[in-house]
């Protein structure tokens, strides 16, 4: 999971450097998101949200996290919205009447 706004703060960071050393990073948070833990992170944000996690295949993640140390190393980049953080301003946005 990578919030949009970090997205494009990396993107920016990658478009505008003098130089880089590779020609693919990676953008995320470094970190493996579950569905539960999205809803669950949304019920914290938005209590009355009526969600309903149906079984699937696991718990677990069916990837690894996607390293992100290239482009810290090189930009210094790395994501400020945490999981409930990005929920939170997504939220908002919504309620302010912007379309999804």
């Amino acid at each position: 999971m990578a919030y949009v706004t970090d997205t494009a703060e990396a993107l920016a960071q990658l478009q505008t450097a003098p130089s880089l050393a590779h020609s693919v990073y990676n953008i995320g948070t470094g970190q493996v998101t579950t569905h539960k833990q999205m809803v669950e992170a949304i019920l914290r944000v938005v209590p009355d949200a009526r969600l309903e996690l149906r079984p699937g295949k696991g718990d677990g993640p069916q990837y690894p996290a996607m390293d992100i140390s290239r482009i810290y190393e090189e930009l210094g980049w790395q994501p400020r919205y945490t999981l409930d953080l990005a929920i939170a301003e997504y939220a908002a946005w919504l309620r302010d009447g912007n379309p999804f």
